[in-house]
């Protein structure tokens, strides 16, 4: 229960540091990060199979996440959008293998989906971070790609 709050504590810390000091693209990664997160614990409030079987509501708002963030690194002057739509797809293949082979343990599952959510939101941190230079430096930093 720990580490979940934890992982709360820092999601809610680097979404509201993306939406205040990013540019767009940090914006809405954030927005779609926090809809996510709400999300997935509304999907898992009222089940108690704790990972042991698929995550069938988790998988969705997983699905939703991927699409949206693969949009946003399609439009976005950023790489790191294409870091974190490539992260999701980790997760979506972690459902999948959950799928196909239901005898992988619920620790290994949920890790896996874990794991990965930190190195996401590690993402969007840097990318705020690197976004917040490049203006200082600057004075400016395009947000959408020119296609």
């Amino acid at each position: 229960m720990e580490r979940a709050l934890i992982f709360a504590a820092l999601q809610i810390l680097v979404c509201i540091y993306a939406l205040g000091k990013g540019g767009a693209p940090e914006r809405w990664a954030a927005v779609f990060y926090g809809a996510a997160f709400a999300a997935s614990i509304a999907a898992t409030l009222f089940t108690n199979s704790f990972y042991s079987t698929l995550e069938w509501g988790v998988f969705a708002v997983d699905l939703v996440l991927a699409a949206a963030l693969l949009l946003l690194a399609l439009h976005a002057n950023r790489y790191w959008t294409l870091w974190a739509a490539s992260i999701q797809i980790v997760a979506i293949c972690a459902h999948l293998a959950k799928m196909l082979v239901p005898e992988i343990l619920a620790p290994a599952y949920a890790a896996v989906l874990i794991v990965w959510s930190y190195a996401a939101i590690l993402l969007l941190m840097i990318g705020t971070m690197r976004h917040r230079s490049r203006v200082i430096r600057y004075g400016s930093d395009m947000s959408w790609s020119l296609a």
